[in-house]
C-alpha cells in the first residue's frame, strides 16, 4: 500500500492544532505551599497564568482516620491581571498519627481543564 506524504497532511495540520492548543493551556502553573506546625498542615494552592484570563477552580479534601473520613469541597473564580502567582485558597488540617489527607485541586478556563494538583498529607 502506498500512501502519498500528502494524503497525510489533514491529519498533521490536525496533529499540530492540538500541540498549539496545549501550549497555550501549559502556560497556567499550578502549585502548592505546604506548611506543618505541629499536627496542624496548611496548604495554599497557587496560580500564575498571563494576564486576562479567567479560571474557576474546584479544591477537595478528603481526611481518613480511626475516626473516620470526612470530606470538603470548595470552589471560586479567579481572574489573571498579569503573571504574578495568586493564591486560590487556603485549607487547614490536623491529623492524628494516624491520620491520612489528600487534597485535589482541579483549574479550569471555561469547561476545559488547564492544571491539576494532588497532594497526600502527610508525604
Amino acid at each position: 500500500m502506498d500512501v502519498s506524504w500528502w494524503r497525510c497532511a489533514p491529519l498533521i495540520l490536525l496533529l499540530a492544532a492540538g500541540i498549539d492548543a496545549m501550549a497555550a493551556s501549559s502556560a497556567v502553573r499550578l502549585w502548592a505551599d505546604v506548611t506543618r506546625d505541629g499536627n496542624r498542615w496548611t496548604v495554599v494552592p497557587h496560580v500564575a497564568a498571563d494576564a486576562g484570563r479567567v479560571f474557576r477552580y474546584e479544591m477537595s479534601t478528603s481526611k481518613e482516620g480511626p475516626s473516620g473520613r470526612s470530606t470538603t469541597r470548595q470552589g471560586g473564580r479567579l481572574a489573571s491581571q498579569d503573571e504574578s502567582a495568586r493564591p486560590l485558597a487556603t485549607v487547614q488540617v490536623e491529623l492524628g498519627a494516624q491520620d491520612h489527607c489528600e487534597v485535589l485541586v482541579l483549574v479550569l478556563e471555561g469547561d476545559v481543564p488547564v492544571g491539576d494538583l494532588s497532594l497526600k498529607l502527610p508525604d
